[in-house]
């Protein structure tokens, strides 16, 4: 996959569109605020880090045609994939939770917001050492 972070951003903004349209159209007359409050909450963390993974796959395109090999690609991978995990932990445990009208899922949560620190702290590693590298 030429640039799997862009393809994966595609995705996710289309199920954040897709739901959050459902959301507001079919579900809100049967949800509580509860229940509208996780849906919420899993839609604004869903909807910024696609943003962030799409700007990620922008990079990637950037410096591969740059020809630059030496951009960092396993940190790149590690920023990705902890954006992504958390988006399927914890926005779609938060999604889940709002359906079932349950907090069966309450414990993946922040499983899935630590993936989210970690894929941003490696960015904070990442960009302090090229800093100072030059």
């Amino acid at each position: 996959m030429a640039n799997r972070f862009l393809i994966l951003a595609a995705l996710s903004g289309f199920i954040c569109v897709a739901f959050g349209a459902f959301a507001t159209h079919a579900l809100q007359a049967s949800f509580s605020a509860q229940q509208l409050n996780w849906v919420d909450t899993g839609w604004k963390y869903q909807a910024f880090h696609t943003l962030a993974l799409l700007m990620l796959g922008i990079f990637v395109n950037v410096m591969s045609s740059q020809n630059s090999p030496k951009y960092g690609k396993t940190a790149v991978n590690i920023i990705g994939f902890s954006w992504l995990f958390g988006i399927v932990a914890f926005s779609f445990s938060l999604y889940m939770m709002a359906i079932l009208n349950s907090k069966a899922l309450a414990m993946i949560v922040p499983i899935g917001g630590v993936a989210f620190l970690i894929g941003w702290s490696t960015l904070f590693v990442v960009a302090v050492k090229s800093s100072l590298a030059k």
